[in-house]
């Protein structure tokens, strides 16, 4: 880096002040450089991030759909299972209906 104190600046010639311009000139080149390469990485990372948030994006809804199909497969079995109950106790009525009978029945016969 080139450093040049402000009250030497008269006393300079015209070779010093080319040499100064030459290095600050290289120095502004090389940060330009630098500032390129950090410009190409953050442009990296913000295409990585881009994909990494699509991919998100992506799992999210999948996992949306997939909690919507459990969600629907759910309310099926519960619909099953409530179907279910009601033709059990519809059963079991009918058992003790004819069990009633059938000790109806051996009362009369004896």
């Amino acid at each position: 880096m080139v450093t040049i104190e402000l009250n030497n600046l008269d006393n300079l010639d015209s070779s010093d002040i080319k040499i100064g311009v030459k290095a600050l000139i290289e120095e502004l080149q090389k940060i330009q450089e630098d500032n390129k390469e950090l410009v190409e990485e953050i442009e990296k990372l913000q295409e990585d991030n881009k994909e990494k948030f699509n991919n998100s994006e992506d799992e999210i809804m999948k996992q949306r759909d997939n909690y919507a199909k459990l969600e629907l497969k759910y309310s099926n079995q519960k619909d099953d299972i409530d179907s279910l109950i009601k033709e059990n106790n519809h059963l079991n009525r009918v058992k003790e209906d004819l069990e009633e009978k059938i000790d109806k029945l051996v009362i009369i016969d004896n």
